[in-house]
């Protein structure tokens, strides 16, 4: 009889979590990112906070996998912590990814819905024979060929830039603004789990030959106004 209460208590227990999990999702952060962590032990008699960087993550689970300095040893650490001791290094980003948090998965999905526009390779043509206009300039479909077109038209403005140095100003404006104007982490525009954390995209995004995509369109339309 206690048995089959502890497993009904456990049953219980693990439905009032998905539910507060629901009603109030944690942050998530990504792999490599530094953040602020909670040390709880024995050892430390008041509660100790110290900076640490992301190593792997388990969402599902809500945990992750931080390596720090420990500041009884000074030796490097490594251990899985929850969610709950992990927060940003300021106030100002940590509101940002609890309002992504918050988000229905509903309103994520309106939300890419809205920016993501799936075409094929023959869409793209037939989509600019339709309104009338012709393709002045067709580049090598060699990974580099987003770059080397907005080169060809930014020079009908007065701006020159060859295709290397527009990926590499494209890449910079992204590495220093993950968040587009209403605040949403830009990664959540891609395909789920495509990259790990936001240095990955960028530093994919950086090599020669790797295909611009919605996001460097986003980031030279604002870097250029």
């Amino acid at each position: 009889m206690r048995k089959q209460a502890q497993k009904a208590t456990k049953r219980c227990d693990k439905r009032a979590q998905r539910t507060q999990l629901r009603l109030n999702p944690p942050s998530v952060y990504s792999v490599g990112e530094t953040v602020y962590l909670r040390l709880r032990g024995r050892s430390f008699n008041k509660r100790h906070i110290t900076e640490a960087r992301v190593e792997e993550r388990n969402i599902q689970l809500h945990t992750y996998k931080v390596s720090y300095t420990s500041p009884l040893t000074g030796k490097k650490e490594k251990k899985w912590v929850p969610v709950d001791d992990v927060t940003s290094l300021t106030l100002q980003r940590e509101k940002q990814k609890q309002k992504v948090a918050k988000l229905s998965k509903r309103k994520k999905n309106q939300h890419y819905k809205k920016y993501h526009i799936a075409m094929r390779k023959d869409d793209y043509v037939e989509a600019i024979e339709d309104q009338g206009y012709k393709i002045a300039y067709n580049p090598p479909g060699d990974g580099n060929c987003q770059f080397s077109a907005l080169s060809h038209q930014l020079q009908k403005l007065g701006i020159f830039r060859s295709a290397e140095t527009m990926r590499e100003e494209i890449v910079d404006y992204l590495e220093s603004n993950r968040y587009d104007n209403e605040g949403f982490p830009l990664l959540e525009h891609l395909a789920d789990n495509e990259f790990a954390s936001w240095s990955n995209y960028t530093n994919h995004m950086s090599q020669d030959g790797a295909y611009g995509d919605q996001l460097t369109l986003y980031a030279v339309g604002i870097s250029k106004e």
